[in-house]
């Protein structure tokens, strides 16, 4: 009896391995055999082996002999679904395998996060819209799809925090002229033809042409969903660069995910940025809690230092993933650095001090 089937992916992979309903009885023995007595020692003896391997695959630097797992893709397959973002990050730098097991769980989430201003429906024809313009996700639902699976969110999910993972409406940023085609096809889900203008934030005065809103009514939850669409002066990495809250300062395209400060997408705070001149609107609802510095980190900034001043070419702090690799994207003249990033050559500083005592970059508050 094979262990695997050959299927086509939903989401554009030429191929991808889908597990048999079942597991096999090599995969469990490999799981055992895999088990750490240190892990298993802390663990409950009937704790589901499923979760069992998310942990592992978590702690595979400690434990060598997890590195198994990875040669067994319908384990691997199981053990996604638990993974949070940077764990699944290491998934797909283990081989093949896991690269496509973890594109498709990216493109899973995507179309959960998504509903239910897209329906799933809906989804192909958003997406190749999207491309089309060149546009991406910006905003809550943006951050809410990484945080997927930290232990955040699953304790906001289990005591009902709603603000951390349901979304007010969805942020999509495009780029300069491309406004006026894409609410027109915003017009084929139901949206309102007519969009409604509003003022800009003071900290995206230079990088924003324009902001409006869209809305249609969901008849069935009986709600409102709302559309923010921005216009960018530029390209769309130049909004993601301005944000001044590192919660917005990730963007999710039809291939890629960017993250600007990768190390906090698991976390349940957000960083602001101190320069006042970056002034933005407050609001009574988030979905993070605000820090207004980096005083808390307990390791070294390194190439995330928010008072570090940083170029888009070359930068080696914004985190980007390539969650559907069948999308034709231009082509860039710089060889290690994504399209988006290599569009203009973008310099930037998100913060004026850097309170972290493990930094080079150190500065102490003034008295």
């Amino acid at each position: 009896m094979p262990l695997l089937r050959r299927a086509k992916s939903r989401i554009g992979l030429a191929h991808a391995w889908t597990p048999l309903p079942n597991l096999t009885r090599r995969s469990y023995r490999l799981a055992l055999r895999n088990r750490s007595s240190v892990i298993a020692a802390t663990l409950p003896a009937k704790l589901p082996f499923q979760i069992y391997l998310a942990l592992v695959l978590q702690c595979q630097i400690k434990f060598p002999g997890a590195q198994e797992t990875y040669w067994v893709p319908e384990l691997m397959e199981q053990v996604a679904a638990y993974c949070d973002h940077p764990t699944l990050m290491v998934l797909s730098r283990a081989n093949g395998y896991g690269r496509e097991i973890a594109q498709r769980e990216m493109g899973v989430r995507i179309k959960t996060m998504l509903h239910p201003f897209i329906k799933p429906d809906e989804y192909d024809r958003f997406m190749n819209a999207l491309h089309t313009v060149g546009g991406g996700v910006m905003g809550s639902v943006a951050r809410q799809i990484l945080a997927c699976n930290a232990p955040f969110m699953n304790r906001a999910i289990a005591g009902e925090t709603t603000r951390f993972y349901q979304a007010e409406n969805l942020n999509i940023v495009v780029p300069f002229g491309k406004l006026t085609p894409f609410t027109k096809a915003l017009e084929e889900f139901g949206y309102d033809g007519i969009p409604q203008f509003k003022n800009i934030f003071p900290a995206f005065d230079e990088t924003v042409a324009s902001v409006c809103d869209m809305e249609r009514e969901d008849e069935v939850a009986g709600q409102t969903l709302k559309l923010t669409l921005t216009e960018s002066l530029g390209g769309i990495m130049q909004v993601m660069l301005a944000a001044p809250i590192s919660a917005q300062s990730n963007l999710i395209t039809p291939t890629r995910i960017y993250s600007q400060f990768p190390n906090l997408v698991t976390m349940a705070t957000a960083l602001r940025t101190d320069n006042l001149r970056a002034r933005f609107t407050r609001r009574t609802v988030v979905c993070y809690d605000m820090e207004t510095s980096n005083r808390n980190w307990t390791y070294p900034c390194g190439a995330l230092c928010p008072a570090k001043y940083r170029k888009s070419v070359g930068d080696k702090g914004v985190a980007s993933f390539v969650w559907n690799s069948t999308r034709i994207v231009p082509r860039t003249r710089f060889q290690d650095t994504d399209y988006l990033l290599a569009e203009s050559i973008l310099a930037w500083r998100y913060s004026i001090r850097c309170r972290n005592l493990n930094c080079d970059n150190y500065c102490p508050a003034a008295r």
